[in-house]
């Protein structure tokens, strides 16, 4: 085997074709699992060189080829026996580059000449369908050439309309992907990110990444080679190695070849811990580390997640978990490697600091923050933790908790706003490497950037942005619960610390509508017309009808008479949060008594989470008017006013090949 690392341009540049054996697999590559995770790697990267932040290569992947012997005047021809999804859908990627560049210009770019070189073979040949670089099975090739020669997004979606009568299906995978990430390059160019730059640097910063930054590694069999037995190697079915089991080899085999160092004591000092008992503890209580854990889509081994954050603190870049070895080993081999044991243990710091922040079993500032993080599902700030709680941790614990105090407040504030949490990863590295580049880690410079942030994915929200969606939003159906369920606890908490009680809240209390959500049989509207029930379907989902009740609470009465459900809240809880339900003589609980509650809670909730321009008083404040609607974009959605490709891709390409269809017929028509 000959193994040649190259760039995704110069492994396409040359006239020669990959051709996938007739045994092998159809195209299978899907949205979620293989099309957003690479186009991110090409986002990353090609933002990276954009900002002029990276000298480094990002390997896509290995792919294995054996040379096919040709006659005559044929294209040199080689079988792709690993790698054919990647080679095909690379082949898409510049494809829909190569168009999305063409629209953009009116005409052919200046990069068309290159992106062409890239995605045609041309000059001699002895069949049409050589100046493909890459030539699928035999249930791909119908597709596959006409996507490829399309030569617009319009033509491929007008190629493969999926509407028959009445009767829907899908769109093929390949057209699928060419869509994908023809919008995606769209976006890119559009500078759908916060990042600076011009269609035309952008254009740039994707041409250099093809060309120098994106890489694969291309084995070529050599004469003798069994192609079948390299397969079936190469796709065995052995139980796949974890990245901390690879960064765990890596470090002691280094260590191993290491004479000064005895890698048996290292081990046994400064990891046996990782693997045999729970961290920290004399007992051994089971691998702990080795548990799995879910942050947001992520579901890894708690050692994989903890070193996922490390190397991004150590590194001060972003990283992909499935790139985690390979980022480690970069940043091993540069800045640790020579002190193993001094770098080993620092690392264990670290980690007793992320276990804390995982387990929690306090009540202070740093307690609660780590339930707040675990509530809004949010991780990424991790590494600018590592930075401000563990690196800086002489800082006094005053500075400290106000530290995470701001940083609380942002989160929970732009939570309860609606704000997307998207671009969270990236803010927080970018946050991390001021505060690191400044010198200036403290309270008053972090507070500062977070002010200073202005953006939909990066600002902290006002008094009044925040006042008017805690009081107007329809919290319960559009926040998760665990972020309510947190809040309400945490205005409780608030309450007790004003009546300078001591309380401690053992039982595990669940949310509960005051006004219920079936209201029908015993909470008549007087007026029941629609504007009426609207307007009551939405107050009833604001955190101002929203409570805590205890186990105690009888379900069976939720949905009884306003009477009946105040003495059974009454019966139960003692909690300040619903004091207005055991001292009020209250008889009615209407839409008036939900905002009145909303206003009161706000009040606790801005003073709980302050905000540097927050005013002394309520009352200066301009809550009445709902929030803004539409300022918001989901985390699954495009950001341009574009048909958005959800996960369930199939069906979002049907409506859009439908209409673009249908309003080629009316034109046709005209």
């Amino acid at each position: 085997m000959k193994p040649d690392k190259t760039s995704v341009y110069d492994l396409f540049y040359n006239q020669r074709r990959f051709a996938v054996p007739l045994y092998q697999r159809p195209y299978v590559w899907s949205l979620e699992a293989q099309w957003q995770p690479l186009w991110q790697d090409i986002d990353d990267k090609a933002q990276a060189v954009l900002q002029r932040q990276t000298d480094v290569p990002h390997f896509l992947g290995a792919t294995v080829t054996g040379q096919r012997p040709v006659f005559g005047n044929r294209i040199s021809s080689w079988d792709i026996i690993d790698g054919q999804q990647r080679l095909t859908t690379l082949q898409i990627v510049l494809k829909a580059f190569k168009d999305g560049m063409n629209a953009r210009a009116g005409q052919e770019s200046k990069y068309d000449f290159d992106l062409k070189r890239v995605t045609v073979n041309e000059g001699l040949m002895e069949a049409p369908d050589e100046q493909f670089k890459v030539w699928p099975t035999n249930s791909d090739r119908a597709v596959f050439r006409a996507v490829m020669t399309a030569g617009a997004i319009d033509k491929v979606i007008a190629e493969f309309p999926a509407v028959r009568g009445r009767r829907r299906r899908p769109a093929p995978k390949l057209a699928e992907a060419y869509v994908f990430f023809y919008r995606a390059v769209e976006r890119f160019l559009a500078g759908a990110d916060d990042v600076p730059g011009t269609p035309e640097t952008r254009s740039d910063a994707l041409v250099e990444t093809f060309r120098r930054y994106l890489q694969v590694v291309n084995i070529e069999l050599e004469p003798g080679d069994d192609p079948q037995v390299i397969f079936e190697s190469l796709n065995g079915r052995g139980v796949a190695l974890l990245p901390s089991d690879l960064v765990r080899n890596l470090v002691f085999m280094r260590a191993a070849s290491s004479a000064p160092i005895d890698a048996d004591t290292l081990y046994n000092n400064y990891w046996k811990q990782y693997d045999e008992a729970r961290f920290g503890s004399s007992i051994d209580t089971g691998p702990w580390w080795k548990e799995e854990e879910r942050q947001g889509r992520l579901k890894r081994p708690r050692l994989d997640l903890f070193l996922f954050y490390y190397v991004q603190y150590r590194t001060e870049q972003e990283v992909h978990i499935g790139h985690l070895f390979q980022e480690f080993r970069k940043w091993w081999e540069h800045s640790a490697a020579k002190d193993a044991a001094g770098a080993l243990a620092e690392m264990h710091r670290y980690a007793d600091a992320f276990r804390r922040w995982l387990e929690p079993d306090g009540f202070d500032r740093v307690d609660e923050f780590s339930r707040w993080l675990s509530a809004l599902d949010t991780a990424t700030v991790y590494p600018l933790l590592f930075l401000l709680l563990v690196e800086k941790g002489q800082s006094s614990a005053a500075e400290r908790d106000g530290m995470l105090a701001d940083l609380e407040s942002y989160l929970v504030r732009r939570a309860i706003c609606g704000l997307t949490n998207k671009g969270y990863n990236r803010f927080f590295m970018t946050l991390m490497r001021k505060l690191q580049a400044s010198n200036s880690i403290n309270r008053e410079a972090l507070r500062a950037e977070l002010v200073a942030s202005k953006g939909e994915s990066s600002r902290w929200p006002t008094d009044e942005e925040f006042g008017r969606a805690f009081i107007h939003r329809p919290a319960y159906q559009v926040t998760r619960r665990p972020v309510i369920a947190k809040l309400l606890d945490s205005l409780e908490r608030v309450m007790v610390d004003k009546a300078n009680d001591e309380i401690e809240i053992k039982a595990k209390l669940s949310i509960e509508h005051v006004m219920p959500q079936e209201w029908r049989t015993y909470w008549q509207l007087a007026d029941a017309n629609d504007d009426a029930v609207e307007h009551r379907e939405l107050m009833l989902q604001t955190l101002g009808n929203l409570t805590l009740v205890t186990p105690e609470f009888n379900t069976k009465l939720s949905n009884r008479d306003f009477k009946t459900k105040k003495k059974e809240i009454k019966r139960t809880s003692r909690l300040l949060l619903n004091r207005r339900f055991w001292e009020d003589e209250r008889q009615v609980w209407d839409e008036a008594s939900i905002r009145l509650r909303s206003r009161e809670l706000f009040d606790l909730a801005r003073r709980r989470w302050p905000h540097p321009t927050s005013p002394a008083a309520l009352e200066s404040l301009a809550l009445d008017l709902p929030p803004e609607k539409g300022g918001r974009v989901s985390d699954d959605e495009d950001v341009i006013d574009e048909p958005a490709i959800e996960p369930s891709v199939a069906e979002s390409l049907l409506d859009e090949f439908a209409r673009v269809r249908n309003a080629a017929s009316k034109t046709a028509l005209v």
